[in-house]
């Protein structure tokens, strides 16, 4: 059987590979016909397979775009729950801003225990 890359499609970072005729495709995967005695050893994660076949090392923002580095994804998810926890508690600080919603951001913040 042929082997195929599995690749990220917009970044084309290399994730695997597989054998398997029906593999499931969905928007965010590609695969690229490989040679039989193509070896994966030499791709660790976060290198990008180019159409001819040619190996370079991926971008952070081609790393960040794949989604590929489970790390990075919670890194990047920590600082984006910080920049919320922040926003929602200047805004139930404001004292120009009704008690109301206040009292709404606070309950928020609370909610999703920020």
């Amino acid at each position: 059987m042929a082997k195929r890359a599995i690749l990220h499609n917009p970044t084309r970072i290399y994730i695997g590979q597989t054998v398997d005729p029906n593999y499931a495709v969905h928007a965010n995967i590609i695969l690229q016909a490989v040679a039989d005695d193509f070896d994966p050893s030499p791709i660790p994660p976060y290198k990008v397979l180019e159409v001819g076949g040619a190996v370079r090392l991926a971008s952070q923002a081609e790393i960040d775009d794949a989604g590929v580095d489970e790390v990075r994804n919670r890194v990047l998810h920590e600082a984006r729950r910080d920049v919320l926890k922040q926003r929602l508690d200047a805004l139930a600080g404001d004292a120009q801003v009704p008690a109301r919603i206040r009292t709404t951001f606070a309950a928020l913040r609370a909610f999703m225990r920020l």
